[in-house]
């Protein structure tokens, strides 16, 4: 019988709250208020928007496992999927659009800069001026309301996936939370993939990538113990303790963990791993994807256990 501990439960709400874009200020402009700089703001406002959206696919991958079997978890999802999709050619079209318009204002406003420095073309007629202006001023309204539109799409998805957090997502464990709570965007989606190509290997199963991990993982286990073991004598730190097998695991030779001690494993190695890549990146680099690999082996740990532990609290 494997051990099991009981834990706090974080509200994961709190957790990277600043993830969750505020209300769009939609508002509606005449062509004549809407200007470059304006357009500008919108887009890159768009681009921040994608880097937040990024990360939460990503996290709602990473904790989706506990909820797999319920059918509410199911459908918020399928309907995420579908916003998704919506998203993606969207942004698709809106960057072309604003990549097209960008090159016609900078296109216009050159022919009027070179009109203007032609002597004999001083005088240029009014009318000309005016009416190549309103039709800048038509284009930049046109990508406005597009713009406006994909904010207002990205404002509904980043909305559907906060209730995620707050309906599902806010019963994870401190302990699962904590894997992911301080890499940004790029660590997480290494992570998620990392997760999902393990979980696909053994046929998208979780209860089955968890059995061979917690029974077939010593071997990795100590490689990277004694790796990290190697790297940290050569560097010039005062606590010794960090030097020796001992410290990281109960002996020389592992055949299981429960998850107590692998959770104990995992913020040593952190702690350790973290000295080294503030010293010695070439001890750091050869080290990295070991490490990885355990973090995703860590976390399907914990994501199985997660997932027992809500099934027994629902019985």
């Amino acid at each position: 019988m494997k051990r099991r501990f009981k834990e706090e439960v974080i509200n994961l709400n709190s957790v990277n709250s600043d993830l969750i874009e505020e209300s769009v200020q939609i508002e509606a402009k005449s062509a004549l208020e809407v200007t470059e700089n304006l357009i500008d703001d919108k887009f890159l406002t768009i681009q921040k928007n994608e880097i937040k959206i990024k990360y939460n696919i990503n996290f709602s991958l990473i904790y989706s496992f506990p909820f797999l079997d319920n059918s509410d978890y199911n459908a918020a999802i399928e309907d995420i999927n579908y916003g998704i999709d919506f998203l993606t050619e969207d942004l698709k079209e809106v960057s072309e659009h604003y990549k097209i318009i960008k090159g016609y204002f900078k296109e216009s406003n050159d022919e009027l800069k070179e009109e203007k420095l032609i002597e004999d073309k001083k005088l240029i007629e009014d009318k000309k001026l005016i009416k190549d202006n309103k039709l800048i001023d038509d284009k930049l309204k046109e990508l406005y309301d597009h713009l406006l539109l994909t904010l207002s799409l990205q404002r509904n998805l980043l909305a559907s996936f906060g209730e995620l957090r707050d309906i599902y997502f806010g019963k994870i464990s401190i302990t699962a939370a904590a894997v992911t709570m301080n890499k940004d965007s790029d660590e997480l989606a290494e992570l998620s993939e990392r997760i999902m190509n393990i979980v696909k290997g053994h046929n998208y199963s979780l209860n089955k990538a968890y059995e061979n991990i917690y029974y077939h993982s010593s071997e990795s286990i100590m490689r990277l113990v004694n790796k990290i073991v190697k790297a940290t004598k050569q560097l010039s730190d005062n606590n010794l303790d960090i030097h020796h097998v001992s410290y990281y695991v109960p002996s020389d030779y592992v055949i299981t963990l429960d998850v107590k001690e692998w959770t104990s494993l995992y913020n040593k190695i952190k702690f350790v791993f973290k000295k080294l890549n503030y010293n010695q990146d070439i001890l750091y680099n050869e080290i990295k994807e070991d490490f990885l690999s355990f973090e995703a082996n860590y976390m399907i740990i914990l994501l199985y256990e997660e997932k027992m532990r809500l099934e027994k609290k629902e019985l």
